[in-house]
């Protein structure tokens, strides 16, 4: 859905449109593979996601903002 938004302390437009499904899907395979590659305890799965879930939100923040 592509529509203009204003930010609420700024008088700047910008666009607001959903992530680029090719990026979700990058973003899942990451996760994926690293949940595979994982064995228990699951902590070190966690510990290892965390940041590239961390990383790639910030990336897309914008676009779901």
């Amino acid at each position: 859905m592509m529509g203009l938004v204003a930010p609420a302390k700024t008088v700047r437009w910008y666009p607001c449109r959903a992530p680029q499904p090719k990026k979700v899907i990058a973003i899942l395979r990451e996760v994926r593979d690293i949940l595979r590659a994982s064995r228990p305890p699951m902590e070190k799965a966690v510990a290892r996601i965390s940041p590239v879930l961390r990383r790639r939100v910030k990336l897309l923040a914008s676009a779901i903002a």
